[in-house]
């Protein structure tokens, strides 16, 4: 992988982005700077990854947004989930319309059911 890693010294994601030639990316997907997108990983239509390393065999649904996050081997992002700086373990499943913030770490073979978790009141 080449390029700048993402820094906190830095606003926004900086560098160039890797995707294996296996994974499987929609061409609506948005994969930003300072990016990984693993062996056997897929990235859905209209889905952000932003400063992001997404393991192989991950899959990240619809309309989801995951910036400054990693995404363990086998995990599953629902649709329309929001990740910020949140560690997905292993085989774990978020389901859609989750927001996990700043901190939040999901142990592996974990499932957190569809919006479970929320930290804005932008949406009922």
């Amino acid at each position: 992988m080449r390029g700048i890693a993402p820094s906190p010294l830095l606003h926004g994601s900086t560098g160039e982005s890797f995707i294996d030639p296996t994974a499987t990316v929609s061409a609506t997907a948005k994969v930003l700077g300072g990016s990984f997108v693993g062996p056997g990983a897929v990235i859905e239509g209209d889905a952000v990854i932003d400063g992001s390393i997404i393991f192989a065999q991950a899959h990240v649904k619809a309309h989801a947004h995951v910036e400054r996050s990693i995404i363990g081997e086998g995990a599953v992002i629902g649709v329309e989930t929001r990740l910020l700086e949140t560690v997905v373990a292993d085989r774990a499943t978020v389901g859609s319309g989750n927001e996990l913030q700043s901190g939040a770490r999901i142990f592996p073979d974990a499932t957190i059911p569809d919006g479970a978790i929320r930290f804005s009141s932008d949406r009922s």
